[in-house]
């Protein structure tokens, strides 16, 4: 029998891996990440069909935020099962994720859960849990993703998102 896969999300994070099960050294996560209480980590990593072109709006102070939906599914036939996530990206990467992706789009999004309280119509208190997203990727499993980045392509999201960071052509990695 091999030995199970550990994935991490930093390389700081330290594991302990047996052979009959995975776990994560608490002691270690406390000791390496401080701002985590004992236990208690926050992420979360979908992958889905974005299922509205996203939206972006800016704070007073011109913070971006793109919002949209990614709708996951699993199980088979009738008992499949589908789950709609809100996702909300901040700054910089707002305003590329809003310029590059589109409804139908299937991505996979990285990020932490957020719970937020709001006032509803009829005047209750509602609570939402959103994913805030510290990646967005496009996924490539069942078909290509094509970044076309044509002088008019680039041009209309030089306008439409004008702090947006665009790669030259000539620019190395």
């Amino acid at each position: 029998m091999g030995l199970p896969v550990l994935w991490c999300h930093r390389e700081s994070f330290r594991s302990t891996v047996s052979t009959t099960n995975t776990q994560l050294s608490q002691e270690t996560v406390a000791a390496d990440q401080p701002h985590l209480e004992r236990g208690a980590m926050n992420t979360i990593i979908i992958t889905g069909n974005v299922t509205k072109d996203p939206e972006i709006r800016y704070t007073n102070n011109r913070t971006a935020i793109c919002v949209f939906s990614v709708a996951t599914s699993y199980g088979k036939d009738d008992k499949k099962q589908t789950t709609f996530h809100d996702v909300k990206v901040f700054g910089d990467m707002a305003e590329n994720v809003a310029a590059s992706i589109t409804k139908g789009v299937r991505v996979t999004v990285h990020g932490r859960l957020e719970k937020s309280t709001y006032e509803r119509k009829d005047g209750g208190k509602g609570m939402s849990v959103d994913i805030v997203a510290e990646s967005v990727a496009l996924d490539v499993r069942f078909r290509p993703a094509y970044a076309d980045q044509t002088e008019n392509t680039m041009r209309q999201v030089k306008q439409q998102f004008p702090n947006a960071q665009l790669l030259d052509e000539e620019e190395p990695f």
